[in-house]
C-alpha cells in the first residue's frame, strides 16, 4: 500500500517536469530528482521508524 503511493508521488513527480529540458537545464533536473529520491528514503525510514 506504501509502496503504491511512493509511485504515485513518483509519477506526479515526472508529470510535473515532462517537459523536455534543454541541455543546460539537465543537470538541474538531476540535482532535483536526486533530492527526490533522498526524501522518499527519508520518508520510508521515518516511516519505518514511528508506525
Amino acid at each position: 500500500m506504501y509502496k503504491i503511493s511512493i509511485h504515485k508521488l513518483f509519477l506526479s513527480y515526472m508529470k510535473r517536469n515532462k517537459q523536455s529540458p534543454s541541455e543546460g537545464e539537465w543537470e538541474i533536473l538531476d540535482e532535483t530528482f536526486f533530492n527526490f529520491i533522498l526524501f522518499l528514503s527519508f520518508l520510508t525510514l521515518f516511516q519505518q521508524h514511528f508506525f
